[in-house]
């Protein structure tokens, strides 16, 4: 059994993790228009961080399940916080986007840290740490971007590279000290490293057959989830003629939306209907709430079905993790969660040029049609993962290693 530093540890890398990346979100961008960068070059920046991520997460993943989660994490650590450190050494547009990327291939380790946190937990316990994982790193998200302002704020406008990357670079030097010192290896996998018994997968083809339906429920909904973060701005500023100040009011209450939700709704909803049920009953609500945003005419129409979707929509966006958690064994559980997490990134950052497409070609409110379309077509998916989820726990449960 694990101590609960285990947990705790696992909480302040997620929150470390978030911080870090909401620090270097509006402040990259800025740099690299300083360096002369065009606004396509400064569009590359979030498309290379989310590609690497796409690449790398289930490699992570594969590795943590091979060798050690901890390890992994604790490694992943500390080459995201070189790559902040060589960025700054070789400050320019290339440079930048290329230490970025690097710094991306390592963005799997959540993955990894959310496996650590529920191994030897019992079932009807994850949803809770789940929830509580990635309510934190909603804080986190929330954080970063008003600790990477205060440079500015204190010291007024001015190059303050070396203060917002060098912390970027210090701070995962401090979570890579906090996974080294506090997180536990499992039991079985340390006794089975020793032994070299370990039974952990060469590729990720096993566990997509396996994991086939809750990773397209996971799709689905992420590409929902990318249509409002995408276009937001966008149509808030062309049909209500929003500034600046509104829209990032209106932004602010996504992280909001999403705390509220994975802290307690989730694990609320999920205790009285069940996993699949809450599952449906959030894609029922957040369906038609995101086609409702797409037409609504008024501020105040477009405020309430706004809210309702983001409250509902991370209800769902989290399931797919618990489904994982309930149908894998420990030794293949890292890498079920990257290809999870690397599927949620292409869909919510990887087509966000569909978006764009259907604003020029058909109107404001097509990419809310489809988006809705897209989500609600994952209830039947969640009915199959239903009637399958027992079987496959039973069948993939670890032996143990005498």
């Amino acid at each position: 059994m694990r101590r609960p530093i285990h947990f705790i540890a696992c909480v302040a890398i997620t929150a470390l993790d978030a911080i870090t990346l909401g620090m270097l979100i509006p402040f990259l961008p800025f740099a690299l228009l300083h360096l002369d960068a065009t606004p396509e070059i400064v569009a590359l920046l979030a498309t290379v961080y989310g590609l690497a991520g796409w690449v790398g997460s289930p490699i992570l993943g594969m590795l943590g399940d091979r060798i050690s989660k901890r390890a992994i994490v604790v490694a992943s650590l500390l080459i995201s916080a070189a790559a902040y450190a060589a960025m700054l050494a070789n400050w320019s547009i290339v440079g930048i986007l290329a230490w970025q990327a690097v710094a991306g291939l390592m963005v799997g380790r959540e993955a990894l840290v959310r496996a650590l946190a529920i191994e030897d937990v019992p079932g009807d316990r994850h949803a809770r740490l789940i929830g509580t994982l990635t309510g934190i790193g909603a804080t986190g998200a929330v954080i970063g971007p008003l600790v990477g302002a205060l440079p500015t704020l204190l010291l007024g406008e001015g190059d303050h590279r070396i203060i917002v990357v060098g912390g970027a670079s210090l701070l995962c030097l401090v979570s890579g000290g906090v996974a080294a010192l506090f997180l536990q290896p499992r039991e079985l996998e340390a006794r089975a490293a020793v032994s070299g018994d370990i039974d952990a997968p060469r590729s990720g083809a096993p566990v997509i057959r396996m994991l086939g339906r809750p990773l397209i429920v996971q799709a689905q909904v992420s590409y929902g989830w990318g249509v409002m973060l995408a276009t937001t701005a966008i149509i808030v500023h062309h049909r209500f003629n929003w500034s600046e100040v509104e829209t990032a009011a209106m932004l602010a209450t996504v992280a909001v939306g999403t705390i509220v939700s994975r802290l307690f709704m989730m694990p609320a909803l999920i205790g009285r209907v069940g996993m699949v049920r809450a599952a449906q009953i959030s894609i029922a609500v957040a369906a038609p709430s995101l086609l409702a945003t797409g037409i609504a005419s008024t501020p105040a129409c477009y405020v309430a079905t706004f809210t309702l979707f983001i409250l509902f929509i991370n209800v769902v966006m989290t399931i797919p993790t618990l489904m994982i958690t309930q149908q894998v064994p420990g030794n293949l559980l890292g890498t079920a969660l990257g290809w999870r997490q690397a599927i949620a990134a292409v869909m919510t950052f990887g087509v966000a040029g569909i978006h764009g497409l259907l604003f020029a070609a058909v109107s404001l409110g097509a990419p809310y049609v489809v988006g809705a379309l897209v989500v609600i077509c994952a209830i039947p998916f969640c009915r199959q993962i239903h009637s399958r989820s027992e079987g496959l726990a039973e069948a993939n449960r670890p032996r143990s290693i005498s």
